[in-house]
């Protein structure tokens, strides 16, 4: 019986999607990508409750920032050619415990069709002022 040939699966990198995001990996100086691509995975670097426009921790309320960052991280998905609906792994990083019921308040609306696998921490993620960062690993449709 022959053998299928395999194509090798190639790594890409992706530095800015097709829709505006403010992460901690922005400007052309930061030495990792928002996200790489290999095959149909990607993996989506930290976010964090950044605005876009302004490029501000606009609010220390916990529910604010994982609403900020996960719309984030979704404007990331969307704009690699993904969406929150392929995600399948999230990795959270909270700096304080006793915010963890309250992000697992807005977490759920983000996932109503069902939950990634996730594991939180509680870690001091690095920007001042930041009370919540968020990885994720989903998967594309269509690999580039």
């Amino acid at each position: 019986m022959p053998r299928a040939s395999i194509l090798p699966m190639q790594r890409r990198e992706v530095r800015s999607g097709r829709n505006p995001v403010a992460s901690f990996t922005e400007g052309p100086n930061s030495p990792l990508s928002l996200a790489t691509q290999f095959g149909s995975l990607l993996f989506l670097s930290g976010m964090g409750p950044i605005d876009p426009a302004t490029k501000t921790v606009p609010s220390q309320d916990i529910r604010q920032q994982v609403r900020i960052t996960l719309n984030n991280m979704r404007q990331a998905l969307e704009g690699a050619g993904s969406s929150l609906q392929n995600v399948l792994k999230v990795n959270c990083f909270l700096r304080n415990a006793e915010d963890f019921q309250a992000y697992n308040e807005v977490y759920a609306e983000f996932f109503p069709g069902g939950f990634p696998a996730r594991t939180t921490v509680v870690a001091s993620p690095p920007r001042a002022g930041v009370n919540v960062a968020i990885e994720a690993i989903a998967f594309v449709n269509e690999p580039e």
